[in-house]
């Protein structure tokens, strides 16, 4: 569960993710970050606070993988971010029971 959500978080808001991605080396390949400066973005994770649930959002939370913060990444941006990663995060999450009968 350590590497669980690997995100790049853009200075314009974009939270940059992929479900398969096992780095963020993976997710600076795919979508050619190195285009852009090392400023404009950063590494964090998303994820359940030590021993909760992955289905509860709200136990989630942000840890910044670098050694600084940046200064534009204020407390408001934070929530924003927040709100976007819980989206995404509970957009995986499967909620409802299917019952198949075979006959």
């Amino acid at each position: 569960m350590e590497n669980f959500y690997i995100v790049l978080i853009c200075k314009n808001g974009d939270v940059i993710h992929n479900t398969f991605a096992t780095s963020h080396d993976d997710l600076i390949d795919k979508y050619t970050i190195n285009k852009i400066s090392n400023t404009d973005f950063f590494r964090a994770k998303f994820k359940p606070k030590d021993s909760h649930s992955l289905t509860n959002v709200d136990d989630y939370k942000l840890i910044i993988k670098e050694t600084y913060i940046p200064e534009w990444f204020t407390n408001e941006f934070k929530e924003i971010i927040i709100s976007k990663l819980k989206d995404i995060i509970t957009s995986m999450i499967v909620s409802t029971h299917f019952y198949c009968q075979f006959n």
